[in-house]
């Protein structure tokens, strides 16, 4: 992580994971929430969702039925 430049709380297990995910939804929805569970590793959708919520308010979605939409 030092040398690629990552440090503070990004430069941990959990803070690296959060970045992968807020890294996908980003590119949302070319990949789909579906497909952010499955490489999270989430069992329940709802985990995957709230990073989702967390991240997406900035982005002015207030209803997560759009995520269906995409299936």
């Amino acid at each position: 992580m030092k040398k690629a430049g990552i440090t503070g709380r990004q430069a941990t297990p959990i803070g690296l994971r959060h970045s992968f995910a807020i890294s996908c939804l980003e590119l949302w929805p070319q990949i789909s929430i579906q497909q952010i569970q499955k490489w999270m590793g989430h069992k329940n959708i709802n985990s995957t969702i709230s990073y989702f919520k967390a991240f997406k308010p900035i982005m002015k979605i207030e209803n997560m039925d759009v995520l269906w939409e995409q299936v």
